[in-house]
C-alpha cells in the first residue's frame, strides 16, 4: 500500500482503535502523508491532551518536509485542525512559527501558493491571525517575479480570495481588486465579491474549503 493509500485508510485503521490508526500513520515514510495522517488520526483520539500531543506531532512530521514551500502547505492541515478543535493558543503559535519559514522562500510563487493554503487554515482564528497571514499572502500575491513579469499566478490566487475579504473588511476587499493588473483577474474577483454580497459571512465561509480537512 503506497503512502496515499495509507493516509487514506485512516478511518478503516481507525475501527480498530486510534493507536492502531496512529501506529499506520507513523510508518508512513514521506513526511508530507504522514503529516496528514497524523491529523486524520486526532479526529479518533477520544482524549483533548492525546489529541493535542497528535496534533503538536503532525506539525513536528510537516517540518520535516524538504521546502518551505511544502513545510508550510502541508501544514495547513494540522493548523486548520488545531483551531477546529479549540487549540487556538497553541495554533497560533504554529503560525507564527510558518509565517517565519515561508518568508526563506525566494519564489513568491511558491510563497503565495503555500499561503493560500495556510490563510484557508486559519479562517476560524481570531481576526488579527488572519490579517497577519493575509498581509504576508498579499505581499507574495503582488510581487513581480525575479524576471520582472507580473506574477500571474499570484494574482489568481489573490482573485479567489476578494470576496471573503470583503466580507471581512470592505476596505481591504477594494484594495485587492485595485492591487490586480490583469482584467480578467479584476473581473473575477469583483465577481466574487458580488457573490459575497448575497450571503450570510457563516455561508461563505464554509463554502472555502481549503486545506481539506481529513
Amino acid at each position: 500500500m503506497n503512502s496515499t493509500e495509507n493516509r487514506n485508510s485512516i478511518p478503516q485503521y481507525a475501527k480498530q482503535g486510534w493507536r492502531y490508526a496512529l501506529e499506520r500513520a507513523e510508518s508512513i515514510e514521506e513526511a508530507w502523508f504522514r503529516c496528514q495522517a497524523l491529523v486524520g488520526v486526532a479526529r479518533y483520539v477520544p482524549e483533548r491532551e492525546q489529541r493535542l500531543m497528535v496534533l503538536q506531532r503532525a506539525f513536528a512530521v510537516g517540518a520535516m518536509c524538504d521546502c518551505p514551500n511544502r513545510v508550510v502547505s502541508v501544514s495547513s492541515w494540522p493548523i486548520k485542525a488545531l483551531y477546529s478543535y479549540g487549540f487556538s493558543q497553541e495554533a497560533d503559535e504554529a503560525v507564527r512559527v510558518l509565517l517565519n519559514v515561508i518568508a526563506q522562500e525566494a519564489s513568491p510563487v511558491r510563497r503565495a501558493d503555500a499561503l493560500d493554503l495556510l490563510l484557508g487554515a486559519v479562517l476560524e482564528a481570531d481576526r488579527s491571525i488572519f490579517w497577519m497571514v493575509y498581509e504576508s499572502f498579499f505581499d507574495a500575491c503582488t510581487r513581480q517575479l525575479e524576471s520582472g513579469k507580473r506574477n500571474a499566478k499570484g494574482q489568481g490566487l489573490l482573485s479567489s480570495w476578494a470576496g471573503l475579504v470583503w466580507k471581512f473588511d470592505a476596505a481591504r476587499g477594494n484594495e485587492l481588486v485595485a492591487a490586480l493588473a490583469g482584467p480578467t483577474h479584476k473581473a473575477y474577483a469583483l465577481q466574487d465579491i458580488e457573490i459575497a454580497k448575497g450571503k450570510s459571512l457563516e455561508t461563505f465561509m464554509a463554502e472555502i474549503s481549503r486545506p481539506p480537512f481529513l
